[in-house]
């Protein structure tokens, strides 16, 4: 593996430098099960020295001493530059320092110390600092410097925490009670007056003052009520502003078609949990005491909106989410509580996915190719079909009454990579494996982590179906036998490559 391009001496590193597939290199059998660091041997000896693992998008070095991971790991993008270094202590993480893809700094931590995180023009966005076992704070930062938060904790009586606008001032001072839960908060009212407008809900804005949705509904009420007997010049301004707090003008939809009264997750008087529900697959949704909801609610954050019809406290009729923007994203439709329709968009308009009941369901990727397919042509009688994102054949799937189940699976080429038969009335399994079209393959058969539109769905059904196929290759004549197996000898599957080993052993 040439590691020249990588912008790093690597003469400074723990020597030697070995590939973390050599077959050599492993953990010890027992290491399943263990509790605690696993040490890693090179043949029967403890590792000294530095691993190196490539992928197609990282290269990352590791330094071992002993077995354990001691010193810096590496982490190098495409291009060679450095965009990671962890420091570890007989295998324990002790510090981290990452930089973001133009060469910013983008994390630093240290154990005991805490971490700060820069965004990708240098500007620090959060600040976590521990003082001692009982004592730290949070700090987070707008995107322009200024701080947006500060989170302070000690003694229960010094635990607080302040928020401000983007103009400096405090809003607000958030304290926890000595002996219990409760909150308690301290109103700065001219700078609310002077900045109320920056009080927008979180779905405008990711840059806000508050936190998270949750959060904002929580200091807000808390807010309304505080200032509901005072008196002071600019309150009806700041009501009327919240008061407009679920406007739906940004949608691009009829909004005025969803059915009435439209509310917000967070409203008071909405509940899922009254003590009377013993259905738990359809939990319904109350409006206040014993009365099942009927209308719409709104769910909301800084990155969406969805609005949900409901009918007597179960989802009966459309749910639509959009995205940010006030584009549409899915429209679903509902029978009591239940999913029966559904279309999705990308965010640029392409169709995603569409479902329908009884009938099956299609995904598509964002360029607009067909990347799923599943058909119910009867109660006994479906299909599956998965492609790859160029749109030829990935894989097929049939099970019919009375007939074995069909799964198979293709490679880019469009030659088969194996069949698997399941027998009618029992979970019996057959295998046929085309070794011809493997071993014009074999690169489509890489590690998962390295695949990114691949043959295999997940790590686990690779590694399934190459134990499957080490199996029936033990026991074929293929002259190209060897060269799959010396392939997968290497493999970074502990089991795969230990399976292999075996049968070139028995071979010799």
């Amino acid at each position: 593996m040439d590691l020249a391009h990588l912008h790093y001496d690597l003469t400074t590193l723990r020597q030697p430098l070995v590939s973390l597939h050599d077959p050599l290199l492993r953990y010890a059998d027992d290491a399943l099960g263990r509790i605690g660091p696993l040490t890693l041997y090179y043949d029967s000896t403890p590792f000294q020295g530095t691993t190196f693992e490539q992928t197609e998008a990282s290269i990352t070095l590791a330094q071992y001493e002993n077995g354990l991971m001691n010193g810096e790991e590496l982490v190098f993008d495409e291009r060679g530059k450095c965009r990671k270094i962890t420091l570890y202590e007989d295998s324990d993480d002790i510090g981290e320092q990452s930089w973001h893809e133009n060469g910013q700094m983008q994390e630093y931590s240290r154990r005991g110390e805490g971490n700060k995180f820069w965004n990708e023009q240098g500007v620090l966005v959060y600040e976590r600092r521990i003082f001692n076992a009982e004592s730290g704070s949070i700090t987070e930062y707008y995107d322009t410097g200024g701080i947006k938060s500060h989170f302070q904790t000690g003694t229960p009586d010094k635990r607080y925490t302040s928020y401000y606008f983007r103009d400096g001032s405090e809003m607000m001072k958030e304290h926890w009670a000595s002996d219990s839960r409760a909150k308690h908060y301290e109103y700065n009212v001219e700078a609310i007056r002077q900045n109320f407008r920056e009080l927008v809900p979180l779905w405008e804005t990711s840059d806000t003052i508050l936190p998270s949705a949750k959060e904002r509904k929580t200091v807000l009420l808390a807010m309304v009520q505080a200032f509901e007997k005072q008196s002071f010049e600019g309150k009806d301004d700041i009501l009327r502003y919240l008061a407009a707090d679920m406007d739906l003008s940004n949608l691009k939809y009829d909004c005025t078609s969803f059915r009435q009264p439209i509310r917000h997750e967070y409203d008071p008087e909405l509940n899922h949990d009254d003590g009377l529900n013993i259905n738990y697959n359809h939990i319904p949704l109350f409006w206040g005491y014993r009365v099942k909801f009927t209308g719409t609610m709104i769910e909301s954050s800084d990155e969406h909106w969805r609005l949900t019809e409901y009918e007597d406290g179960l989802e009966n009729g459309k749910s639509c989410y959009f995205y940010k923007n006030g584009v549409l994203g899915a429209e679903s439709f509902f029978r009591d509580g239940e999913i029966y329709e559904s279309t999705s968009w990308y965010e640029n308009g392409q169709r995603e996915e569409e479902f329908k009941e009884g009938v099956g369901s299609k995904s598509w990727n964002e360029q607009g190719v067909l990347t799923y397919h599943h058909e119910i042509l009867s109660p006994t009688f479906q299909r599956w079909h998965g492609y790859y994102q160029s749109g030829t054949l990935r894989y097929r799937a049939i099970t019919e009454s009375s007939k074995d189940e069909i799964s198979e699976l293709f490679f880019q080429d469009g030659s088969r990579f194996y069949a698997e038969f399941t027998h009618v009335g029992s979970k019996e399994k057959r295998y046929e494996f085309s070794f011809e079209a493997i071993q014009k393959n074999l690169a489509e058969l890489r590690p998962f982590s390295e695949d990114n539109d691949g043959i295999f769905a997940t790590i686990n059904d690779r590694a399934m179906a190459i134990v499957e196929m080490l199996k029936a290759l033990k026991e074929s004549t293929f002259e190209g036998r060897s060269e799959i197996l010396r392939h997968f000898a290497a493999d970074a599957n502990v089991m795969v490559a230990k399976k292999t080993v075996q049968i070139l052993e028995a071979k010799k």
